[in-house]
């Protein structure tokens, strides 16, 4: 896995600068990450090669995420259904 800084605004600008840090360089994994204690997750927009991306199909949109532990180095697929319109078809709780 490799990674750069992308600063989003003017105050993470300052903030790296003032860490000493280089926007250019790219970081390897070890130089991200320097403990097992991680969490990794991603939900795929587009389809791609690891993850499918968001699927539309009515009223529901179907998602695909990955979760990914260090410690236990599980490794989880979710395939999730969202309802776009929540409050059509649920019961009244009157």
């Amino acid at each position: 896995m490799l990674g750069r800084l992308s600063p989003q605004s003017a105050e993470e600008q300052e903030a790296v600068q003032a860490a000493g840090l280089d926007t250019r360089q790219i970081l390897a994994c070890g130089e991200l990450i320097s403990c097992n204690e991680i969490v990794f997750s991603a939900t795929g927009i587009t389809d791609g090669a690891l993850l499918f991306g968001v699927h539309y199909h009515g009223e529901e949109a179907k998602t695909e995420s990955l979760v990914l532990r260090g410690q236990t180095g599980t490794r989880r697929f979710i395939c999730a259904e969202h309802r776009l319109n929540p409050t059509s078809g649920a019961p009244d709780r009157a």
